[in-house]
């Protein structure tokens, strides 16, 4: 009997019935990778770039942030620097007593106050709907709490650099036998020191602010104070030394050439047409009284910005532009060639030099630039520019007189405000006369 074939015997090669083919060997599978697909890998760039984006913005927004509030601080340090600047000179301002003078008026009576009007303050309103050609100007003295320095030194460069500018003598001489080597009464030793720095001080000055193309500027010019305790108040030279030559500024410039005298200084000055000579202001220029100077800088035409001729301002240029006044880089430009070019006044005589005060001398504003074209090439460039980027510079004045006061009248109450000698309506019905005032009520009508 026949036993079926067992596994083992299956599995053999061969069996009763014959050969069974073997199936041919799988072959091994490749190792398993781990990656991304396209589509995965377009997602993750995708993402990434959004997040990149976000953070930029971020980062933007932050930086933005603080670039704007750095700038707001810069521009609040400018303002209260321009604020703290006007604060200043104007609570040392001369004038403390704003009141015209009226003509014919009596100084020599106590009611004119001149310890409390000294000197002059200016305002000029211009066109009412323009807030960027006003222009105010006055005298300052600080007295004690500071003094105000200055340049006097002659350039020795077209750069600027400066070199000695130091006065002779009626003799041509340098020094005298008693004060050698040099005399003291000059601009080079009024800061109190003997040394030759090319540097003066004062505590008395002119200032102007005005605007122009777009640039705040304060200009300061000193009134002479000669330190020397044998000086008088005139500002001028003493003696035989007169006043201050001209041919300084004429032929005292680099390389032998012309320059000018506010190029060399930062002084008050006035050429005068009677001695045909440049002279200081001083002290003295700031007394209106009787017997005070005859160059007073109460009278418009010594001061600066006014013609000497007749004290009128030149505040617009040839081509109708308002200049307010000329800037340190305009008084400070000279052709070193030629005398009739730059800014002559007020150092060198009239005759073959321009008055550029002289509203017919011609002066041409370059709107691109804001700066007189005849004289660009001054090298004093914005040295009395205040602030830059300023929009308007736009001068009120409250006049107590003509203000209506707390008791319904204009002025301030018991207070003689337009100097006519009666005091304000302290009622619509009572009036009271400054002779019949107290002495207590004139003390209180001082500002």
């Amino acid at each position: 009997m026949n036993r079926l074939p067992t596994t083992a015997s299956l599995s053999s090669k061969h069996t009763a019935r014959g050969a069974i083919p073997q199936p041919a060997p799988r072959p091994a599978s490749p190792p398993v990778r781990a990656g991304f697909t396209l589509v995965e890998m377009l997602v993750a760039v995708a993402l990434v770039i959004l997040m990149m984006t976000l953070f930029a913005s971020i980062f933007q927004l932050a930086t933005g942030a603080m670039s704007t509030q750095r700038g707001l601080a810069e521009n609040d340090q400018r303002s209260r620097l321009v604020l703290n600047s006007l604060r200043y000179d104007l609570s040392h301002r001369t004038m403390q007593y704003v009141l015209p003078f009226a003509a014919n008026e009596d100084v020599s009576q106590p009611e004119a106050r001149l310890a409390l009007r000294r000197g002059y303050l200016y305002i000029r309103e211009g066109d009412p709907d323009d807030t960027a050609d006003d222009l105010l100007q006055f005298t300052i003295d600080v007295k004690s709490d500071d003094r105000i320095y200055g340049v006097w030194g002659k350039p020795l460069s077209a750069s600027g650099q400066l070199g000695d500018l130091l006065m002779v003598d009626a003799n041509g001489k340098f020094g005298d036998t008693t004060n050698n080597p040099y005399w003291l009464n000059q601009p080079e030793f009024d800061d109190g020191t003997n040394d030759i720095d090319h540097a003066t001080s004062s505590t008395l000055a002119e200032v102007s602010y005005f605007l122009r193309n777009g640039g705040l500027y304060r200009r300061v010019l000193l009134i002479r104070q000669p330190s020397t305790s044998t000086a008088t108040g005139s500002g001028q030279p003493m003696g035989t030394q007169g006043p201050l030559k001209t041919e300084l500024f004429e032929n005292n410039g680099y390389n032998g050439a012309f320059e000018n005298f506010w190029s060399c200084s930062d002084f008050s000055a006035f050429f005068d047409l009677t001695n045909q000579s440049l002279k200081f202001h001083g002290a003295a220029s700031l007394d209106n009284g009787v017997g005070g100077s005859q160059s007073v800088l109460a009278n418009p035409k010594f001061r600066f910005g006014h013609r000497v001729l007749d004290g009128a301002p030149r505040e617009v240029s040839s081509n109708g532009y308002y200049i307010g006044r000329f800037t340190h880089q305009e008084t400070s430009s000279f052709d070193p060639t030629d005398r009739s070019k730059g800014f002559g006044y007020p150092g060198r005589s009239t005759v073959g030099s321009r008055d550029p005060f002289n509203p017919s001398t011609q002066a041409t504003y370059n709107v691109n630039t804001g700066v007189i074209e005849e004289y660009k090439y001054g090298w004093r460039v914005a040295e009395d520019l205040l602030m830059t980027n300023v929009h308007r510079f736009d001068i009120k004045v409250w006049d107590p007189a003509a203000s209506m006061g707390p008791d319904g009248a204009p002025g301030r109450a018991g207070i003689d405000d337009d100097g006519n000698k009666v005091f304000d309506f302290v009622s619509p019905n009572a009036q009271t006369t400054a002779t019949s005032a107290t002495s207590a009520t004139r003390s209180g009508s001082a500002r």
